[in-house]
């Protein structure tokens, strides 16, 4: 350009290079005005995973009892009240307890490997229930001193992978000493009361 129009490029190029870095910026401009007034079209979501089922994320109820000789089959029944979806993998903690103060009684709950452990997710109102598989302790009575029965007022049940545990009502014969084992417990499973009972 210089060379074509002499002097006269001279002083044109500034203003020539002045009016691109303004086009530039105008069209800068224009687009982020465009995202300012259109941040719909603009919007971007993140979908996070949902996280473990805290244990004041779930109702914690006793579902369906039934006897087979002397075990008790207790189905534990976990429902999604939070409002958002959460999940559970694993086997939840189980014992009794009784007393005043509430206090353990006898060995908490052995988990069963037989039930394998898969991640469930539960929306909102959905539910997931656990079997809990127990002795009662009054065929034990032959042998009282290797058991010492005891009624127990409340099982104790601790969602995988939580510290806090709910407390469930209950009247069981349990076994005192901690070297019966008399409870195991299978891995959570999906739908309410999804258990294979006798």
């Amino acid at each position: 350009m210089i060379e074509y129009f002499g002097t006269a490029g001279l002083l044109l190029a500034p203003l020539v290079a002045i009016g691109g870095l303004a086009r530039f910026f105008i069209s800068e401009f224009q687009g982020l005005h465009d995202i300012w007034t259109n941040e719909d079209k603009y919007a971007i979501v993140v979908q996070r995973a949902p996280t473990a089922c805290a244990t004041r994320d779930l109702s914690i109820r006793l579902g369906t009892i039934q006897a087979a000789s002397e075990t008790i089959y207790q189905v534990i029944d976990f429902t999604n009240v939070s409002g958002q979806t959460c999940t559970l993998y694993g086997y939840p903690g189980v014992s009794f307890a009784g007393g005043t103060p509430l206090t353990q009684i006898g060995a908490g709950a052995v988990e069963d490997p037989a039930t394998a452990r898969v991640l469930i997710t539960l929306t909102p109102g959905a539910v997931a229930s656990a079997l809990l598989r127990y002795f009662d302790a009054a065929f034990f009575y032959p042998h009282a001193s290797a058991c010492t029965p005891r009624n127990a007022t409340s099982i104790v049940v601790y969602p995988p992978n939580q510290t806090t545990a709910g407390y469930l009502a209950d009247n069981v014969l349990v076994c005192v000493n901690p070297n019966v084992q008399m409870i195991s417990i299978d891995a959570i499973k999906a739908g309410a009361n999804q258990q294979a009972l006798p």
